[in-house]
């Protein structure tokens, strides 16, 4: 089942650059007018407040310069990497649905998984994936030859919800002692109609 469009952030990446395209096994198609852009740099006007809280499920990076903190490679940049990489993650961690994946494309593999999954803590599942087993690709169209380029693996941050936080014991508790309360108050009115 195909993704659709509207449920897509594309970032680093806008308009004003080379356009982009889905990218299936047979055949490919330019994305459509429903998808997100941000990109303020190039293009003030695509930023992350247009998008609304948990309303997409993918947020996609084209040329996003995340690669030296995902290879532990390039010490030169590996700080600002890592802020745009966390810069993205908070942003992301807004407008994503339950569930939903932030997909940076690039030569990646398992082994970077351990230290990466360190720097984003546990509010992020990392995982080095397969493109061809993903239900999403997209790509820029090539400079100067047009040519599609697809990374066979991409670097996946998948948003997870805890279950069983501080919050729901909190709630429990309080309607633990409500129930108590109310039980008692009514055990003393019966004893004063008595």
């Amino acid at each position: 089942m195909a993704v659709s469009d509207e449920d897509i952030v594309i970032v680093c990446h806008c308009k004003k650059h080379s356009p982009v395209f889905h990218v299936y096994s047979t055949n490919s198609r330019s994305v459509g007018e429903g998808i997100s852009y941000v990109d303020p740099e190039v293009c003030p006007e695509d930023t992350w407040d247009k998008i609304a809280d948990n309303s997409k499920t993918y947020v996609w990076g084209i040329n996003c310069p995340v690669g030296p903190i995902i290879t532990n490679t390039y010490p030169l940049f590996m700080e600002t990497s890592k802020q745009i990489l966390n810069d993205i993650l908070i942003h992301s961690w807004r407008v994503l649905k339950m569930g939903g994946k932030v997909v940076f494309p690039g030569p990646y593999d398992d082994k970077m998984i351990p230290a990466v999954q360190d720097i984003v803590g546990t509010k992020w599942i990392f995982s080095i994936e397969n493109t061809s087993e993903f239900p999403l690709s997209l790509v820029k169209k090539g400079e100067g030859s047009g040519k599609l380029k697809v990374f066979p693996k991409i670097a996946v941050f998948t948003k997870v919800v805890h279950e069983g936080g501080k919050m729901k014991r909190r709630v429990k508790r309080k309607t633990k002692r409500r129930v108590k309360r109310t039980a008692k108050s009514s055990t003393t009115k019966r004893h004063k109609r008595v």
